[in-house]
């Protein structure tokens, strides 16, 4: 049976750990976690599992969109998701 991306994101979801919120946010008086502690946590997982992640910019008519694509190497299948950046 071919792995599809689907059961490459099962694995990936075994294999990942918690992201420690070490970073403070002064304006809400919060802790979250940063972009490279969440790349650091993921990194290994993501390449155990097949995965690559990526995100490219982009400038629309309505502004700026983030394009986030998750790519299965296994089966060349993706999942593509865009955020508009107000």
């Amino acid at each position: 049976m071919d792995k599809t991306i689907y059961s490459a994101l099962v694995t990936f979801r075994e294999k990942v750990s918690s992201v420690k919120k070490d970073t403070l946010n002064p304006f809400f008086k919060s802790r979250y976690a940063d972009l490279p502690s969440i790349l650091e946590v993921i990194k290994d997982p993501l390449k155990d599992s097949g995965l690559a992640l990526f995100h490219i910019v982009k400038n629309t008519d309505a502004g700026y969109v983030v394009i986030t694509t998750l790519a299965s190497q296994d089966t060349s299948e993706i999942i593509v998701s865009e955020f508009p950046v107000f």
